[in-house]
């Protein structure tokens, strides 16, 4: 393989946590990259496919508290969250893209006005 196709103009940084700063002693160096993804709304196949597979088996409160994003994200457009409690949530508690989203779409269905809770 010719070594000049390999180069290419865009940097990449050494170190990650160069360009994630705000990831320094909060995540284990292990799953460094893996959050990185996630928090830019890329998330591995195999996480979504778990997600879905263990998300039927969740209670809707156990689901909306969970750590993992995507079962999180699935637990504000199930149908067991009422439009009261959805109402009543911490918007300020909705931290991840894909969960604010998810957040945004269900408010606009049921004609609340998000983040209100702010206001």
């Amino acid at each position: 393989m010719d070594r000049d196709k390999e180069k290419t103009d865009k940097y990449f940084p050494d170190c990650l946590y160069e360009c994630f700063p705000e990831f320094i002693g909060k995540v284990d160096d292990g799953e460094y990259s893996t959050i990185i993804l996630e928090y830019k709304g890329i998330f591995i196949v195999d996480l979504v496919h778990d997600a879905f597979i263990q998300y039927p088996h969740f209670s809707i409160e156990k689901a909306l508290n969970s750590k993992d994003n995507i079962i999180q994200a699935l637990s504000l457009l199930d149908k067991r969250l009422g439009k009261r409690k959805l109402e009543a949530m911490d918007s300020n508690l909705i931290v991840h893209p894909l969960i604010r989203k998810f957040y945004e779409l269900r408010c606009e269905v049921e004609g609340i006005m998000p983040y209100k809770n702010l206001f």
